[in-house]
């Protein structure tokens, strides 16, 4: 909601604050929703805010033509971050901090007295502590340079989108089905849904031991959040091995687990109402 976002900035200024941030995501953690980041970057401008887009999830849609709109905008950001450690399925830890003005992590940096860390006579293009946040790490970039080797730009927009597909066909199988329900329309990696049990329980408490049943029976794992105050199960398309078979098995299991907890209960309750006083 940019409106909300410029008018919460006008208030902001009213208190004679200066706001000097705002930022934008790209795949949210529960929906995987995208900010419109060209609305936001052009109100950043307006009031001469840093734009920052975080990534961390949905970031390696840059990679992918096809999908590349839901970061409209972002070259016009002041910063990106990226978690190439998700999507991209590189080892933990791999982070990716991206500004567009060249020089800016290197004079902000450096800019200290630490005279015993950085000289004048250093050879700055081997010396990769001056434009680096930490001073001693891994050097964890080694591990996305290789896979970015091996699965090129092209292999990593397929993976994309692959996943994407994979979220769509989650999406549909919640949407053919009666007793499932789509909270939210999935925008991108993530579908989120609920089971509509005809039990008295209440709906939230029944998802809740449905996701508990499936991980105990050790046939699936699936997360879960809430959204509006519903609890939501959460279908993440992540991993590019996946596929639509895997997916379909996830739902029988669920449509199973779910369809016996509603006979276990409604025969607990003939029970009940079957019994006579003693």
């Amino acid at each position: 909601n940019t409106a909300a976002l410029e008018k919460a900035i006008e208030n902001s200024i009213a208190k004679g604050q200066k706001p000097f941030f705002v930022a934008a995501t790209a795949g949210t953690t529960l929906l995987g929703a995208f900010d419109s980041i060209q609305a936001i970057a052009a109100i950043g401008r307006r009031y001469n805010l840093w734009v920052h887009v975080d990534g961390a999830y949905g970031g390696p849609v840059i990679l992918s033509p096809k999908y590349r709109h839901l970061v409209r905008g972002i070259e016009t950001a002041d910063s990106f971050a990226m978690d190439p450690h998700k999507l991209m399925n590189i080892p933990l830890i791999c982070s990716v901090l991206l500004v567009r003005e060249k020089g800016r992590l290197r004079s902000n940096l450096t800019d200290l007295n630490t005279e015993y860390l950085y000289h004048e006579n250093d050879h700055l293009n081997y010396d990769l502590g001056k434009i680096s946040i930490q001073c001693g790490r891994r050097v964890d970039v080694l591990k996305l340079w290789l896979a970015w080797r091996f699965f090129g730009d092209t292999g990593y927009a397929k993976r994309t989108e692959k996943l994407i597909a994979l979220a769509r066909h989650a999406r549909q199988r919640v949407q053919t089905h009666s007793r499932l329900e789509l909270l939210a329309e999935p925008q991108s990696f993530a579908v989120c849904f609920r089971y509509r049990n005809r039990t008295p329980i209440n709906p939230n408490d029944f998802n809740l031991q449905l996701r508990e049943s499936l991980r105990r029976s050790g046939q699936a794992l699936i997360n879960y959040g809430y959204w509006n105050n519903n609890l939501a199960l959460r279908f993440v398309a992540a991993n590019p091995e996946t596929e639509t078979d895997d997916v379909d098995r996830l739902f029988d299991y669920l449509l199973a687990h779910a369809t016996r907890m509603e006979e276990e209960t409604q025969d607990g309750t003939n029970n009940c109402r079957n019994r006579t006083p003693s």
